[in-house]
């Protein structure tokens, strides 16, 4: 099966480095489509960089690396300097706490005003029946929230924690709340708060296609669609999986959790493609990439099917009922926000099994 992925190749490149970012290389680039030589024979389409006024940060200058190909540049660079076409821009604004958050799921759980002074040091929630209560600083304070497959995210100022399984831990029994790092976009730059402090300054970043990737400290985050965004409203970064293999097995974790035993996979070319729960992952390079070395993991889309409908997972979010399709054959064309995806031989797979969708584009 040829995957058509070409947002996706772009993604997958990134980390085969180390983590993260390319120093010369130009993060602005170009698809040239194929074409038919005279001779009737096909020439593939390709990624380049786009033009500018130096050679020094092509995939082909010396010291650099083609993303698409692995193929190091043999070219000698020019005295030139280059400018990327993107500049991050860093303050400190502040932040009104009254914005909403919408739960994708029509029934959301009501939060209780009643106080506590008992948790002066943990951030920490519990939940009953009937809604949960959450403890910033000692205090049980007011919220928004929305939610993220079993979990639910909470946001309280530029705070976002994660109340993990949330829908299955109902008992009262008090937890301790995970902080995600927030970020939000002013249309010049992006802010990004890890535990409520502004540490954009303090990050890396690359821009691929309509999401950004941020690199703060050891961790590499997604901001999903964020050239597409027209709010500053706050949301919350994915904090990218982490992967190493010595060669007869992986380790997977996410949320630094070893979760290698509740996965399963199968080989793409080289490549090897990891479902955890609902969620895909790509595993760039598998078969040459067993150092032992930690690298990090990208989301693919994924979708099932029973027979009666489909479902369509991106970055973990269930979008389905956000989706439009139409039929190709035995495939299953899905598009959301104006992009397609390509769900293989959806007619004749109604096991509710995930797998990955193409891309379409």
């Amino acid at each position: 099966m040829k995957m058509r992925m070409k947002n996706l190749i772009v993604l997958i490149w990134f980390l085969l480095l180390p983590i993260l970012l390319l120093a010369q290389v130009n993060s602005n680039h170009v698809y040239v489509n194929g074409y038919y030589r005279s001779n009737g024979t096909y020439v593939k389409g390709y990624y380049r960089t786009a033009p500018n006024s130096t050679n020094r940060d092509n995939f082909s200058t010396k010291g650099n690396v083609n993303p698409y190909t692995g193929k190091p540049g043999w070219i000698t660079p020019d005295n030139n300097t280059y400018n990327y076409t993107y500049s991050n821009t860093y303050s400190k604004p502040s932040y009104n706490s009254s914005n909403s958050y919408n739960s994708h799921y029509s029934s959301n759980p009501t939060y209780n005003s009643t106080s506590s002074s008992n948790y002066s040091y943990k951030t920490e929630w519990k939940a009953n029946s009937t809604g949960y209560n959450f403890y910033f600083k000692g205090h049980n304070v007011s919220t928004t929230h929305e939610w993220r497959g079993n979990d639910l995210v909470v946001y309280y100022d530029n705070y976002a924690y994660l109340l993990e399984d949330y829908k299955l831990k109902k008992d009262g029994k008090i937890r301790l709340a995970r902080n995600i790092p927030t970020w939000k976009y002013d249309g010049k730059g992006y802010y990004f708060y890890v535990d409520g402090k502004s540490v954009a300054n303090e990050t890396e970043h690359l821009k691929f296609g309509n999401d950004l990737l941020v690199k703060y400290k050891e961790n590499v985050y997604l901001l999903p669609n964020f050239f597409n965004e027209t709010n500053s409203n706050l949301k919350t970064a994915i904090e990218l999986p982490k992967w190493k293999s010595t060669g007869n097995s992986y380790y997977f974790y996410i949320n630094d959790n070893n979760v290698s035993d509740k996965t399963r996979n199968e080989w793409f070319n080289e490549n090897l493609i990891v479902y955890y729960g609902n969620n895909g992952y790509i595993l760039l390079d598998y078969k040459n990439q067993k150092d032992g070395k930690l690298k990090v993991a990208l989301p693919i889309p994924t979708w099932s099917s029973n027979g009666n409908s489909y479902c369509f997972y991106l970055y973990g979010e269930s979008i389905a009922n956000k989706t439009t399709y139409k039929w190709n054959g035995n495939d299953l064309i899905v598009t959301y926000q104006g992009k397609d995806y390509i769900l293989p031989n959806c007619k004749n797979l109604k096991d509710g099994k995930v797998r990955f969708a193409l891309d379409g584009n």
